[in-house]
């Protein structure tokens, strides 16, 4: 059985991850013309960085910037570089699960503070969002 590269080995489970979303794979070389049929592009143990800046700023430049993302496992360690242009606004800051959470008390100070009836995980300058609100 012949080496395959980790985009042919994860390609499957990568398209189980949302049964929505077309995935494709690009084995050839990478241009423009290729690129710019995409909506979010990955690379992926690529390290010619001259090449990542030229696409990067190509998948920035589209009238509907073009994401792109960056990734590398290299050992003990691995990284992800991730531009979806200036527009994109990401919601989590942390990663961790949104909670729900039952008030039980908030001040008319300013700024308020925020009792809860259970342990939440939250954190000083959190986001939250109140819904819900009776009386």
């Amino acid at each position: 059985m012949g080496r395959i590269s980790r985009a042919e080995a994860s390609f499957d489970k990568l398209k189980e991850l949302n049964p929505y979303v077309e995935v494709s794979m690009h084995t050839g070389d990478v241009t423009e013309e290729v690129l710019k049929h995409f909506d979010v592009v990955l690379f992926t143990d690529y390290h010619n960085k001259e090449d990542l800046i030229k696409w990067n700023n190509f998948c920035r430049s589209q009238k509907t910037p073009i994401g792109f993302i960056w990734a590398s496992s290299l050992g003990l360690y691995g990284f992800i570089f991730v531009d979806f242009g200036d527009k994109f606004t990401s919601y989590d800051a942390d990663g961790i699960k949104p909670v729900n959470c039952g008030i039980k008390h908030i001040t008319k100070d300013a700024p308020c503070e925020i009792y809860t009836c259970d342990k939440h995980g939250l954190y000083d300058d959190a986001v939250i969002l109140i819904k819900d609100v009776e009386g």
